[in-house]
C-alpha cells in the first residue's frame, strides 16, 4: 500500500539510504521515491491519500467512499451490505474508485459464494472449493461459511519457565479489540496484579501457588477453539432496535457490557456488542464506590459506542444493581463526596 503513492520530488531527499549488494562493493546512495514503510510519518500520509481519494470520487463512487472513509483499518477493508446487490455494487465501486489511485484491491473474502464470483482467483483470500475455512483479521479468526468469529491462539508457545516476565508476555498475546473475551482476560488482569504484589524481580521463578495458577489458566485457554461468535448483530429488516448495557463489579473488578436488540416481524434477538473490564484499584474501596467505576466505565462505553457504530438506535437502556449507585447518579454532584462526585457528574 505504501509503495504506491509517490512522495514529492523537492521532498525525496530526505528519503536517502546507503545500500551495497555485498561488502566488496562501493556503497551507493538511493532515494526512495515512494512512502517507506517504517518512517514515522507513513501510516498518516497513507491514510491521508485514501480519504483524498474518497473526497474526489464521492460523486461517481457514491457508496464506495463512506466504507474507505469509516471501514478501513490501514490496508484492510471491512464492510458489507443488508443484500446481494448492493454489496455486489459496493463492491464495483470500491475496485474502481481504489484502482483511480493506483490501488489495486487483493485477499477478497465474504460469506457469500456470489460476491467472489466476478474476482480472480489470486486476489481471493477464501475460497468456497477449498478446505480451508479461517480468515484472520485484528486478533480474530472468521469463518465465513459459518459467518461466526473464532479465536485461534497458538498455545505451543508456553513458556517452561514461569516468570514474570514470561506470564506478561504470554498474557500480551491475548488480543481482544471487541472485549469478546473480557470473563477470560480479566482473570489474566487479576493474575499479573497479584505477581506484582509480591514485589519479584523480572526473571526470577514465581512461587508454586502462581505456577499452579498459571498452568491451570492456560490449559483452559484450550476450550476456546470451541467459541463461536456470530458475527451479524442484527436481525434482517429489523423495525426496533435498542442497545442495552449493564455494569457490575466484586472486590477484584469490575465491568460493563453492552448487548443490541433487534426486533422484526417474526422474532426477536439479542447479541453481545462489546464489553470492558478493570482489577480493582489497590487501594481498598467499597464495593458502592467500585460499582460506581463499573457505571462510569459503562457510560464512557456507551458514549464512544453510539458516536462511532453504523446504527440508529431506538432506545438506550443502561443497568446497575447497586441501589446506591442509582441514588447517587440522581444527586447533585455537589452534594457528595469529591470520588463519587466527579464520577457521578461524568456519568449525567
Amino acid at each position: 500500500m505504501f509503495r504506491q503513492i509517490k512522495v514529492q520530488e523537492h521532498q525525496q531527499d530526505f528519503l536517502r539510504i546507503l545500500w551495497r549488494p555485498s561488502p566488496e562493493e562501493d556503497i551507493v546512495s538511493y532515494r526512495l521515491k515512494t512512502v517507506t514503510y517504517g518512517t514515522k510519518p507513513a501510516p498518516y500520509l497513507a491514510t491521508r491519500c485514501l480519504l483524498q481519494l474518497a473526497h474526489e470520487g464521492k460523486n461517481k463512487y457514491p457508496l464506495a467512499t463512506p466504507v474507505i472513509e469509516n471501514s478501513t483499518y490501514m490496508d484492510d477493508i471491512l464492510s458489507g451490505a443488508d443484500d446481494i446487490t448492493t454489496a455486489k455494487e459496493m463492491q464495483r465501486q470500491l475496485i474502481g474508485l481504489m484502482k483511480e489511485g493506483c490501488f489495486h484491491l487483493y485477499k477478497w473474502s465474504a460469506n457469500s459464494e456470489e460476491l467472489l464470483k466476478d474476482v480472480p482467483t489470486e486476489n481471493k483470500e477464501f475460497l468456497f472449493n477449498e478446505n480451508y475455512e479461517l480468515v484472520k483479521t485484528l486478533g480474530l479468526s472468521w469463518r465465513p461459511r459459518e459467518d461466526t468469529f473464532m479465536y485461534q491462539m497458538n498455545l505451543q508457545e508456553v513458556p517452561v519457565t514461569i516468570t514474570k516476565r514470561t506470564v506478561l508476555s504470554f498474557i500480551s498475546k491475548l488480543y481482544d479489540p471487541l472485549g469478546l473475551l473480557q470473563p477470560i482476560i480479566i482473570k489474566a488482569k487479576m493474575m499479573i496484579q497479584k505477581i506484582w504484589l509480591l514485589k519479584i524481580d523480572w526473571d526470577q521463578n514465581l512461587p508454586r501457588q502462581e505456577i499452579e495458577n498459571f498452568q491451570r489458566y492456560v490449559a483452559e485457554l484450550h476450550q476456546l477453539k470451541d467459541l463461536k461468535i456470530p458475527r451479524c448483530i442484527l436481525l434482517k429488516d429489523s423495525v426496533a432496535v435498542q442497545l442495552i448495557g449493564f455494569a457490575d463489579a466484586s472486590a477484584q473488578a469490575y465491568g460493563a457490557c453492552l448487548y443490541v436488540k433487534s426486533e422484526n416481524a417474526n422474532e426477536t434477538q439479542i447479541r453481545l456488542l462489546c464489553s470492558k473490564t478493570r482489577v480493582a484499584p489497590l487501594k481498598t474501596l467499597s464495593i458502592s464506590r467500585l460499582e460506581l467505576l463499573a457505571a462510569t466505565l459503562l457510560s464512557k462505553l456507551t458514549s464512544k459506542i453510539v458516536k462511532i457504530i453504523d446504527l440508529e438506535f431506538d432506545e438506550v437502556h443502561l443497568f446497575s444493581d447497586s441501589k446506591v449507585v442509582l441514588d447517587w447518579i440522581q444527586m447533585q454532584p455537589h452534594l457528595l463526596k469529591v470520588f463519587v462526585a466527579n464520577r457521578v457528574s461524568l456519568i449525567q
